[in-house]
């Protein structure tokens, strides 16, 4: 699924699973997405996405689940991207030889994250959350 431009989405009450190919949701340019009560799983791929929020994007998720995947990784956030993570878990997920994580933030992203699980995770050198270049996140009640 790609959302770009300026425009403002939402996705709930759904399942995105088993996709092989590159990101399962991409938001691009200045797009606003809510991704509420949806369960993201068996995403596959070396260089696949589950959430891709890139080019000064918003996102927010809540009350999700992302699990049983070996993507690179669950969620990205890059070159201004904010995410907001609320209620949600990332469980046993299997990111094999990548250098993957749960939740990746880079390139003067931002993210806030509460009430959220991240835990059985795996990976070659990050397997939670990465936060690189310039990034600021909040962590509360999780």
């Amino acid at each position: 699924l790609l959302f770009g431009g300026r425009i403002q989405a939402s996705i709930g009450g759904r399942q995105i699973s088993s996709n092989t190919a590159g990101s399962a949701v991409l938001v691009v340019q200045q797009a606003e997405l809510q991704l509420f009560n949806t369960t993201v799983s068996g995403h596959v791929g070396p260089t696949g996405v589950g959430v891709f929020a890139v080019d000064d994007t918003s996102v927010s998720i809540s009350d999700s689940t992302f699990s049983s995947m070996s993507a690179f990784p669950a969620i990205l956030a890059h070159m201004q991207a904010q995410v907001t993570l609320q209620a949600s878990s990332f469980s046993d997920n299997a990111f094999g030889e990548s250098d993957g994580a749960a939740f990746i933030l880079d390139g003067s992203s931002s993210a806030e994250v509460s009430r959220s699980t991240l835990s059985g995770n795996t990976g070659k050198s990050r397997s939670a959350l990465h936060v690189s270049y310039n990034t600021q996140v909040i962590v509360a009640l999780c």
